[in-house]
């Protein structure tokens, strides 16, 4: 009898963490009688995992944040003696490390396959100074940025997070989720969506931000959706905000999934999180304006970050298919309603014309994974 093939998974960042249960749920790995897997999921990752009924607890190890090194390899080291898996599949989850790049620099040392998922474009990780021996990326975007920075084989993959997107009526969901809250179908919702930016630029980008609305917006709704590795002081800073009207700030904590968070929101506001890129992929996939993606970039030292943390010049698809504020008056393209409105279709008329999305095929994945000869 032939020993079942073992795949490792591997995912700290909540993102990653999406795409590896979507992926084992969609290739049908579970009903594979001759491949074994194992999930190894570090916080903060671990509520996309807990509760969870279709994946048999059994198959995730939870470990907690270890911020030494030394300990992490060492971690990452009695995973692979305890499990000695065939293939490696982690996240690549852009700045500090975890577990995903411990595991891949043991996996690199010990000649085990491994795939690094990309969530965004230019995502790379070489703390331990190892890489995947494939990246799997989003797009001809993707690839060609990070063929900029690798040696390594690319294939495109495209969103397995959102694989199920091209079976959505986001229309239908939009007017659902606002029913649950009670939200009029002509009543604006601004949304922000937090990341783990512990810099003084974020809260005052922030700022920018609830002054925009208060300016022009109050009686609209405000939705903060939390990052779960967001620092504390974004919450405090938008719930001082609305001491005087409770009733129009909604902050969601995770109990609401992201696409009805996204398609909820006229203003999906961010820094520069990958959902701005989700936002897109469900304008494209729509059959109505949604809303529109804004990235908030009012700082030139964020900007700084982002350009040296992804190795590019420019945020990529951001050209007419989203709004980019630099400045504080480049919120006069959208300080009224009429002007909201129409940028939601110009944007959306964009879209259709200028992207094309590439529908992730999980089954079709796992086939070629299991078959990738790394050249080991």
């Amino acid at each position: 009898m032939n020993k079942k093939k073992i795949i490792l998974f591997s995912c700290r960042d909540p993102a990653c963490g999406f795409n590896v249960r979507n992926f084992i749920l969609n290739s049908d790995l579970l009903k594979e009688e001759v491949i074994d897997f194992k999930i190894i999921c570090q916080e903060p990752c671990s509520y996309v995992f807990k509760n969870n009924s279709m994946i048999d607890n059994s198959k995730i190890r939870f470990i907690p944040i270890i911020k030494r090194k030394k300990t992490l390899l060492n971690e990452a080291t009695s995973i692979i003696k305890e499990f000695y898996p065939d293939i490696l599949i982690c996240g690549i989850s852009g700045s500090f490390f975890g577990i995903d790049e411990a595991l891949l620099k043991i996996c690199n040392e010990c000649n085990i396959t491994s795939f690094g998922i990309q969530n965004s474009w230019g995502d790379f990780n070489k703390s331990f100074s190892s890489e995947p021996d494939i990246y799997l990326v989003l797009d001809k975007k993707a690839k060609e940025i990070t063929k900029k920075n690798s040696s390594k084989k690319i294939k495109v993959i495209g969103s397995i997070k959102n694989e199920s997107y091209t079976n959505k009526k986001f229309s239908k969901i939009k007017q659902q989720i606002r029913e649950e809250l009670n939200i009029k179908k002509k009543e604006l919702v601004f949304g922000f969506f937090g990341q783990n930016i512990n810099q003084k630029y974020y809260l005052n980008i922030l700022r920018y931000y609830l002054n925009y609305y208060k300016k022009f917006f109050s009686s609209s709704y405000f939705f903060y959706k939390t990052h779960p590795k967001e620092n504390n002081k974004a919450e405090k800073l938008i719930e001082d905000s609305f001491i005087n009207n409770k009733d129009k700030l909604i902050i969601e904590r995770g109990e609401l999934c992201m696409e009805k968070c996204l398609v909820l929101c006229d203003v999906v506001a961010s820094l520069f999180s990958s959902c701005i890129r989700e936002h897109q992929y469900i304008i494209k996939l729509s059959k109505e304006p949604i809303g529109i993606p804004l990235f908030l970039m009012l700082d030139n030292n964020a900007r700084k970050y982002y350009f040296q943390k992804t190795n590019l010049n420019e945020i990529p698809f951001s050209k007419n298919i989203s709004l980019v504020i630099k400045k504080e008056d480049d919120f006069r393209f959208i300080n009224s309603f009429s002007k909201i409105s129409s940028m939601k279709k110009n944007i959306r008329d964009q879209i259709l014309k200028n992207t094309y999305v590439k529908n992730s095929n999980s089954k079709k994945l796992l086939k070629y994974i299991l078959n990738f000869d790394g050249g080991r």
